[in-house]
């Protein structure tokens, strides 16, 4: 059944592991981990453009942030956190960018390794222990990971 994201202009926490198996090198061939509606101001757009460096991208239509950090065949820790009008991208534990966006994030549907229902975007890979905070600004500087799941 749907998820309808209500962030609004608050804070938020999204974080979970995975493990990108995507291939394709075209550096404008965007894999996502998840969105919460087209590309658009009030949506969130959190995936992967697989490069030789494999970063990890948020995007909106007026906000981005282009990790640096290499994701490609093994498990990674994703977190993306806004604080006020920050938002932090944090791989591993490590701030890998920020960008400013003030944007209402409401009434949006969460999709999980999905764009639009079509093969064009899909994850290849794993994720596993996704936790979204709504209202909660989780990480507001480097951590460690946690190194269990959250279920253990």
């Amino acid at each position: 059944f749907p998820v309808t994201i209500h962030f609004g202009t608050g804070d938020f926490t999204i974080e979970f592991w995975v493990y990108s198996q995507a291939t394709n090198t075209n550096p404008t061939f965007y894999r996502r981990f998840l969105t919460t509606g087209p590309d658009s101001d009030n949506s969130v757009q959190l995936g992967h453009i697989v490069t030789t460096t494999g970063v990890v991208v948020y995007y909106t239509s007026t906000s981005t942030i282009t990790g640096t950090r290499i994701i490609t065949n093994r498990w990674a820790h994703i977190a993306l956190v806004r604080k006020g009008t920050i938002v932090s991208l944090y791989v591993d534990g490590v701030l890998d960018g920020t960008a400013t966006d003030s944007n209402n994030k409401s009434n949006q549907t969460l999709s999980i390794a999905n764009y639009n229902n079509t093969d064009d975007g899909r994850m290849q890979g794993y994720m596993q222990d996704l936790k979204v905070y709504k209202g909660l600004a989780k990480y507001t500087f480097d951590f460690t990971p946690p190194t269990q799941s959250y279920l253990t």
